[in-house]
């Protein structure tokens, strides 16, 4: 059975989590607060009301609100610990409250971790909207989830993102002691999710890693360290 766990940001007022309950499925809530007196009322509020219809089954997690790495070192911890447990766990982004550095670390972090991710609207006099409508899922793209990814494939990205200038196609085979045809298959994941360019030098394919392919490759390192 999927366990549905979601993350949300607390902010000083409860509505934008609340509205939420029930729209989605949820097993579990990560609440991420800060120790500012406002934020620490909202996170009280959200727990009482929650337990109230009996869902008691919550993790507050204390972060800075402007330090966008570590709260993207927070969530990606989290996502860790929770897919250890239950790897078909599956993961829901509340980015509703919370800094603008805060949401830009959770709309980062649902592309790696392939979460949904959502926003409340507000509950505008007049609007009748119903709960459901209230919530906005943002599609976001896909990429291979660093938890699911084989070591092999972990591998080959990682060479590539420490080759400065790329890796020649016939080098990272010789690298990986594999057929470029058994490459070509992660590559072309790779290709297709954004994370590794393909360019020719003369005959040669070189193969390059994005912005994205890099910080993915952060990730990959830092992951291992946990």
């Amino acid at each position: 059975m999927v366990q549905h766990v979601h993350i949300c940001p607390v902010g000083f007022y409860p509505e934008p989590i609340l509205a939420a309950v029930g729209a989605l499925p949820a097993d579990k809530y990560y609440f991420l607060y800060n120790e500012h007196e406002e934020s620490l009322k909202c996170l009280e509020a959200v727990k009482t009301a929650l337990a109230a219809i009996g869902q008691n089954n919550n993790m507050e997690m204390d972060i800075d609100p402007f330090d966008y790495s570590a709260v993207v070192g927070t969530l990606m911890k989290i996502h860790h610990e929770e897919r250890h447990q239950d790897p078909d766990t599956h993961f829901y982004i509340n980015f509703t409250n919370g800094t603008n550095i805060v949401a830009g670390a959770c709309c980062s972090v649902s592309y790696f971790i392939g979460a949904t991710l959502y926003y409340v609207m507000r509950d505008e006099p007049g609007s009748n909207l119903s709960k459901t409508e209230r919530v906005r899922i943002i599609k976001t793209p896909r990429i291979p989830d660093i938890e699911k990814m084989k070591p092999f494939a972990k591998d080959i990205l990682s060479k590539i993102c420490e080759s400065k200038l790329g890796i020649e196609m016939q080098a990272l085979s010789l690298y990986m002691q594999s057929s470029p045809q058994k490459l070509n298959h992660h590559i072309n994941s790779f290709i297709s999710s954004g994370l590794v360019e393909k360019t020719k030098d003369g005959r040669k394919v070189v193969l390059v890693a994005t912005e994205q392919g890099k910080l993915l490759y952060s990730w990959i390192a830092e992951d291992a360290g946990f």
